[in-house]
């Protein structure tokens, strides 16, 4: 096979090409932004420009009013403050009442009975078969 050389007419056809297709593709996007882009009332409230004269009148009332000291100051906190002691009735006494345990002390060894053992410890009961279970098992044995 042979190659064929690209010539001028078909470097100019891909170009002219290329350019129509971006067009379209720009031209497509501005009108789909176009139709699909909405402002909300809402929105369109919050955008109105606020107006470049101000009220004088109510800045200058907000200049002229009293400053206001806070109620904690820092005189005041410099101001130590001592609790009252409560007094403590004195006759007040501590009781304890001790229980003797009864026990016996024996010169011998004694031997100490284990305690009853736990569900985990008991002996696992076997249950025994019954006289027709007996019976069957003597029929397969023979």
């Amino acid at each position: 096979m042979k190659r064929q050389k690209v010539t001028r007419t078909d470097v100019l056809f891909l170009s002219i090409s290329v350019f129509i297709v971006v067009c379209a593709w720009i031209g497509f996007n501005i009108y789909h932004s176009w139709v699909t882009t909405t402002i909300t009332p809402e929105l369109q409230q919050q955008i109105i420009p606020i107006e470049a004269s101000f009220d004088t009148q109510t800045i200058n009332a907000l200049r002229s009013r009293q400053e206001l000291q806070a109620l904690m100051d820092a005189d005041q906190r410099a101001v130590a403050v001592t609790p009252t002691a409560v007094p403590q009735p004195n006759n007040i006494q501590p009781t304890f009442s001790f229980s003797q345990p009864n026990t016996t002390v024996s010169p011998l060894p004694t031997i100490a009975t284990s305690p009853a053992p736990t569900a985990e410890q008991q002996p696992i009961e076997v249950e025994q078969p019954s006289e027709d279970e007996q019976t069957f098992e003597t029929i397969q044995g023979q």
